[in-house]
């Protein structure tokens, strides 16, 4: 039995692991890091609408890159 390409282009894998493996990473490095920032930006003061702001911002900007942070595997 063969399998055509035209049927095999449109076979994905993973059962979505890979999505929800970039997700997971995603939300730990924007809960982190927008800790941090908010920390750094506002000092001892930050509020926590200072930090959820900051999270935000940077979730945005990790979902607007098709590249995961430098510290998890680039799978």
């Amino acid at each position: 039995m063969e399998i055509e390409r035209e049927a095999l282009a449109g076979v994905g894998g993973g059962f979505g692991l890979r999505d929800a493996y970039r997700g997971a990473v995603k939300e730990i490095a924007a809960d982190v890091g927008g800790w941090k920032l908010a920390n750094q930006m506002y000092g001892g003061t930050s509020t926590w609408q200072d930090k959820l702001r900051a999270r935000a911002a940077l979730k945005d900007y990790l979902n607007g890159s098709d590249r995961l942070p430098s510290w998890a595997p680039q799978w």
